[in-house]
């Protein structure tokens, strides 16, 4: 499946500011499940330096430095970007990963430690997990899909602009969240059951935020599984990411995968933040725009 992107941002300062360096992670991923075939961006006023940074997780940053005050940023980007995994479940896992719970391999282990903690543990996040282990009958790929699956059936997401994800507590209380605040509280679930998860900045061609007028980001969560490396699920939609799921970065925590990230010296009496993301699917020949 191909997909074109515009992606366009916009901060705006009542008075002159002097902008820090701006990281800008808006490249997609590339890897066995995605291609990237073109990518471009602009940025004004025009940075006096800037480049490309390979974090930890493998994310492509651009760093853009200024040197001059300004009343504004703008950022535009644009990529085309072609899908490929259309099974989700095309692989094999190593036989010690079938059942829950499994250990993984000590050099393994030891790479995947800051994927494996739980930072938001709970009584109400313990009693979850152990209830849906027990209804997958401690099989590692029924338990994920049975995860996905509560949160998606259970929960009702709404579109929240500004801020990080909610605590998984709050979340399984209220029963009402964002697809990033699903996406944590997946991770935190199956981390409970021992398995390592991550945080994942993208697009989907299924997205909640299609439900109102605007185009929006997405959230999701990858599982570290022996024998298979990196899976996606998708608990705003209660299933395991296929051809319609974009990669731009991941994080073992959601602060460590922003689209963007910056700071500014200066006191505006106020200041003002606008996007718009046209998002364009090619498929089976057939084209529309989301």
């Amino acid at each position: 499946m191909m997909f074109e992107i515009s992606h366009h941002l916009n901060y705006k300062y009542s008075d002159p500011v002097e902008l820090n360096p701006f990281s800008i992670n808006l490249r997609p991923r590339q890897d066995w499940n995605q291609k990237l075939h073109h990518f471009e961006y602009s940025v004004s006023p025009t940075p006096y330096a800037t480049y490309q940074n390979i974090d930890i997780e493998n994310n492509t940053s651009l760093i853009a430095f200024f040197n001059q005050p300004t009343n504004y940023l703008s950022v535009n980007i644009k990529s085309r970007v072609e899908t490929i995994l259309e099974n989700s479940f095309n692989y094999l896992l190593l036989p010690q990963a079938l059942k829950l719970p499994f250990t993984y391999p000590p050099e393994m282990k030891a790479s995947l430690h800051r994927y494996l903690y739980n930072r938001h543990d709970s009584p109400a996040l313990t009693e979850v997990t152990f209830t849906l282990l027990r209804e997958s009958n401690y099989e590692t790929l029924p338990f994920l899909c049975l995860v996905a699956d509560f949160i998606y059936k259970n929960h009702q997401s709404y579109i929240r602009d500004e801020g990080g994800p909610l605590t998984p507590c709050s979340i399984l209380q209220t029963k009402y969240g964002t697809c990033r605040d699903f996406a944590l509280l997946f991770m935190e679930i199956v981390r409970k059951a021992g398995l390592a998860s991550r945080f994942v900045s993208g697009y989907s061609k299924e997205n909640p935020a299609l439900k109102v007028e605007k185009y929006e980001m997405h959230s999701w969560a990858e599982v570290y599984l022996p024998g298979a490396g990196w899976r996606g699920f998708d608990p705003s939609l209660g299933l395991a990411i296929t051809d319609w799921h974009i990669v731009l970065c991941t994080g073992a925590d959601p602060h460590e995968a922003p689209s963007t990230s910056g700071s500014y010296i200066g006191t505006p009496s106020s200041s003002e933040f606008s996007y718009h993301i046209d998002f364009h699917v090619k498929q089976d020949h057939m084209s529309y725009s989301l």
